[in-house]
């Protein structure tokens, strides 16, 4: 009857089996309060996504550059979307603003850190010197160098820098500045997983991000997961975190075949994602629209043996650096050099109550048959020879598991057999209390 002003705390939606305790439960939903309503008899609430925001925006922030000097009147100007960004850039274009002084004011981000060279170019493309460097993102030229004919009034040359925008390198910080600088949300044990996150950036190598449209949030940070020398997952259902596309990672669970509850197991054999090299660009050039690359060519005998197709799989990356741009293409050719099926699995929740994508897990994907879902361990007098084999007297007792059980009935089907794999998709089934994983086979 009181009303509590629950507008914007956090609200989660878990589900489990009556009698379980409330640390067993499993978050199926995490968001806030957008809304509620109240009768006498009912409450309400209207939940919102938190990663709504990721929504949002971004950058936003226009300015007036200088477009035309008309004699007799002065400068008309013009709006301009004023870029944001991170990390090292290279020949980005920087806009006029002002003139006066024998000087013309340029400007090419939000914020920035340092300017390593500024460009002109009309015929040819010209290294200048620049004056008054702020980290707003301002800088001056002297009309002779900026002017056509050293005369701004008839024409200001083109501009562009190469320097360093936010100081801000590795793809993980990045996410965090963001969220601080447009959502206000701190970097503390609060609102991020910190232990996760500083164990995992560790092995990011540092981006440079240019942001010069507006586009919303989470398609930058999409461009961040994909753009650094290992691909990432930003997840912000619960505590946000980042987790990497690892191979490595310790096994977390095991299925065994009695386990898979869907008998006809589909196996996509993706077979269209193999490589005979890789290709990765890195350090884009803005002014010139091209990029420095390198490609990894370590498997292309052996792939080409077996495909009889030469494949280069090619990336744009974020990447400002050769040494970072080679790692990536060895990961990736370390991957896709072989074909990788992925199958789809279905186990009971119990088994595996709190899965994650990038979770290692090896499952023996065969098919027992004849086997329904039954206990762990039977008890049998011994008698039906055609079940237990004649090698135990009749009428004695004896406990088999299921799958002693399909051993001695000869009636497992191999299937794709044992494979160590990797959890891409998981589906809940909350009706049957299942499960459904698709893993990637991540075998040798």
């Amino acid at each position: 009857d009181k009303d509590e002003k629950l507008y914007g705390n956090n609200i989660r939606i878990k589900r489990g089996k009556e009698g379980d305790d409330y640390d067993d439960l499993i978050l199926m939903f995490s968001g806030y309060i957008r809304d509620y309503t109240t009768t006498t008899a009912e409450f309400t609430i209207d939940v919102a996504d938190k990663r709504e925001r990721l929504q949002t925006n971004h950058p936003s922030q226009e300015i007036e550059v200088l477009d035309k000097y008309i004699e007799g009147e002065g400068w008309e100007k013009k709006s301009q979307l004023l870029a944001d960004g991170y990390g090292q850039v290279v020949q980005v274009p920087a806009y006029p603003i002002a003139t006066g002084g024998g000087k013309v004011t340029f400007r090419w981000g939000e914020s920035v850190t340092s300017i390593s060279q500024v460009y002109t170019e009309e015929d040819t493309v010209k290294k200048v010197a620049h004056a008054d460097f702020s980290t707003d993102g301002t800088f001056t030229l002297t009309n002779a160098q900026a002017g056509k004919d050293s005369d701004p009034t008839k024409g200001i040359l083109k501009v562009f820098v190469s320097g360093v925008m936010r100081n801000i390198a590795n793809p993980a910080d990045i996410i965090i500045d963001i969220n601080s600088r447009l959502f206000e949300v701190d970097y503390n044990a609060s609102n991020y997983d910190t232990t996760e996150v500083e164990v995992e950036k560790v092995l990011l190598a540092d981006v440079g991000l240019y942001m010069d449209k507006a586009r919303k949030v989470y398609e930058w940070i999409e461009e961040l997961q994909n753009g650094t020398n290992i691909g990432f997952r930003y997840e912000d259902t619960e505590k946000r975190t980042i987790r990497l596309d690892l191979h490595t990672r310790p096994v977390v669970v095991d299925i065994e075949a009695l386990d898979i509850r869907n008998a006809d197991m589909p196996i996509q054999r993706n077979a269209e994602l193999y490589a005979s090299s890789c290709l990765v660009r890195y350090s884009e050039n803005w002014r010139s629209d091209s990029y420095q690359s390198t490609e990894n060519k370590d498997w292309e005998g052996e792939v080409i043996n077996e495909h009889r197709v030469k494949k280069v799989q090619e990336y744009d990356s974020l990447l400002t650096s050769l040494n970072d741009a080679e790692d990536k293409a060895l990961t990736v050719m370390a991957d896709i050099h072989q074909v990788r099926p992925i199958v789809t699995l279905r186990v009971e929740s119990s088994l595996y109550p709190t899965p994650r994508i990038f979770d290692m897990v090896t499952a023996t994907v065969s098919l027992v048959q004849g086997v329904g879902p039954m206990a762990d361990e039977w008890t049998f007098v011994v008698g039906d020879l055609d079940l237990l084999g004649d090698d135990l007297l009749v009428g004695e007792i004896h406990e088999f598991t299921l799958d002693e059980v399909a051993t001695y009935n000869d009636s497992v089907r191999e299937y794709l057999g044992a494979i160590t794999g990797q959890v891409i998709g998981i589906n809940w089934l909350i009706d049957t209390d299942e499960i459904e994983l698709r893993v990637r086979v991540r075998n040798g």
